[in-house]
C-alpha cells in the first residue's frame, strides 16, 4: 500500500481556499441534516398511510354503521 506523503489537511490547503473547504463543510453538514429529515418525513407519511388504510379496512368490515354516505369518501368537501 502507497503510504500519503500530504494529510488531507494539507491536500486541501494546496487544492482550496480555507473559506471553500469551510463552505464545503458547512454544506456537507446541511445536507446531512437534510437527509435526516427527509427521513423522517417518509417514515411519518409511511405510517400515517398504514393507518389510514387500516380505519379504511375496518370502515369496510364494518359497513360504516349507517354513518357514511355513499360517495362521501370521493368527493372533497364543500368549499375545498
Amino acid at each position: 500500500m502507497k503510504c500519503n506523503r500530504f494529510s488531507e489537511e494539507q491536500i486541501i490547503g494546496i487544492l482550496m481556499e480555507a473559506s471553500d473547504a469551510r463552505r464545503l463543510k458547512a454544506m456537507e453538514d446541511e445536507n446531512t441534516r437534510l437527509k435526516k429529515l427527509l427521513a423522517e418525513a417518509m417514515l411519518d407519511n409511511a405510517i400515517l398511510k398504514d393507518v389510514a388504510a387500516k380505519n379504511g379496512d375496518a370502515r369496510r368490515k364494518a359497513g360504516c354503521g349507517g354513518s357514511c354516505l355513499p360517495g362521501a369518501w370521493s368527493e372533497p368537501a364543500a368549499g375545498v
